[in-house]
């Protein structure tokens, strides 16, 4: 599970090996355990030094790459920026991959940085509760400095929102702007990666 794999990468970061530690993963609600310390979604910090490296030129309004399944509504939801000029919708399962599960992906990630908005539709039969809706999509349009576009269908919780500036697709025109990607990127990297006190707190559970 990617959720699984990003924690270990950003845990191997500061020298803590996976094989040693118990980790429990809660999907649905974006929480995990390791060895008795409570995180949430976790990132590589890694991943936002290679994101910012990236060229940041602006290219396009619009973008969204990933799964576009029939069921679940989020075809349908991104139907309307399929076929607009400042849009580049790409449908593929390159992230379900297991193989490259926690890679940093570099051409992702580049048509993130060029891409003013990401659009970040869920699916409408997540199976769990709503106020606890999350997804990847949302932290690395962050990461790369794109602003999210949220889609009414399917809001995420505002525990993982709060603070972020983002835009519903409703809510047009959507106009971009660069310092509040820039707050978004900082407020990502402290909610998103693994805590000097998560870190610390994890090393006593060992040392018990």
């Amino acid at each position: 599970m990617l959720q699984r794999r990003l924690l270990e990468l950003a845990l191997e970061e500061v020298g803590l090996h996976s094989q040693k530690l118990k980790i429990t993963i809660d999907h649905i609600n974006g929480r995990a355990n390791v060895s008795g310390v409570e995180v949430g979604i976790v990132y590589p910090r890694q991943f936002f030094a290679n994101a910012v490296n990236l060229p940041g030129e602006k290219m396009r309004d619009y973008y969204f790459n990933g799964a576009m399944p029939e069921s679940g509504g989020r075809k349908q939801m991104l139907q309307p920026y399929v076929d607009r000029a400042e849009s580049l919708i790409v449908s593929s399962i390159e992230g379900r991959n297991n193989r490259k599960k926690g890679q940093f992906n570099t051409d992702y990630y580049s048509g993130l940085r060029a891409s003013r908005f990401t659009l970040c539709p869920h699916q409408a039969d997540w199976p769990g509760p709503k106020e606890t809706m999350w997804t990847y999509r949302f932290v690395e349009a962050c990461i790369a400095k794109s602003i999210p576009i949220v889609f009414r269908e399917t809001p995420l919780g505002d525990q993982f929102v709060n603070g972020f500036h983002f835009l519903w697709d409703d809510k047009e025109p959507h106009v971009y702007d660069e310092a509040l990607a820039i707050k978004n990127r900082r407020l990502a990297l402290e909610r998103f990666t693994l805590s000097a006190e998560q870190h610390s707190a994890i090393l006593d559970k060992l040392e018990v």
